[in-house]
């Protein structure tokens, strides 16, 4: 048992980068960061200017702020929801890719029903949708980029993957209020983020998880 696993560990850490300009040069690093910038751009689009789409479909009133604020939880309950089940199922299977798929179609949904749905219960649905998806992809993401990542490599792709995720922070939140302003609506604004979804899964759906996980 012991050199069975000896020569497990062995060849999973053949497969693995380690030295800092591997981890700066990987391919998949930049794949990965790429799907990343995709992910924040529609989080931080979401989170920054969920509020006001709402406050536009929920009329107003003394209540206004506090039923605002009611609505807008009901997202990220879902968030809470499904970063929680999709983790979850995610480590029991020992399978990345396709929650990570399914966590993009679940946001692709989300962000068209915003864009082609109408009303407030749609706006919320679609919200929902979106967010249960972008939080959930979160776990399986990181799991699936780094682990053909060690040492040096690993410090250097996750801090690049992060760098262009912090890209994405500013891009989401800039693109929305700039094709709000242009159109006077968010409707190209969250088909523009749904197409963003459907690029993303394209590295996803090439990718390979290099080294197998051991269920939660």
């Amino acid at each position: 048992l012991a050199a069975a696993l000896a020569a497990e560990c062995s060849a999973i850490a053949s497969r693995r980068l380690s030295g800092l300009r591997q981890g700066l040069g990987s391919r998949a690093v930049w794949l990965g960061g790429f799907v990343y910038f995709c992910m924040v751009v529609a989080m931080y689009g979401l989170v920054m200017w969920l509020p006001q789409v709402i406050a536009g479909l929920a009329g107003g009133g003394e209540d206004a702020p506090v039923r605002l604020a009611l609505l807008v939880m009901i997202a990220y309950a879902f968030a809470m929801v499904g970063m929680v089940l999709i983790g979850v199922s995610s480590d029991r299977r020992g399978e990345r890719r396709w929650h990570i798929l399914g966590s993009l179609g679940l946001c692709l949904i989300g962000m068209l029903v915003m864009a082609l749905g109408s009303g407030l219960i749609g706006a919320v649905a679609g919200a929902s949708l979106a967010a249960m998806g972008i939080w959930g992809m979160i776990a399986p993401f990181w799991s699936l980029t780094t682990a053909s990542l060690t040492g040096q490599a690993a410090a250097a792709g996750i801090a690049l993957i992060n760098s262009l995720g912090n890209l994405g922070g500013f891009a989401g939140p800039y693109v929305m209020g700039f094709v709000k302003a242009r159109t006077g609506d968010f409707t190209g604004a969250f088909l523009l983020i749904a197409g963003l979804m459907v690029l993303a899964a394209i590295p996803v759906l090439l990718a390979r998880e290099q080294a197998p996980t051991e269920p939660g």
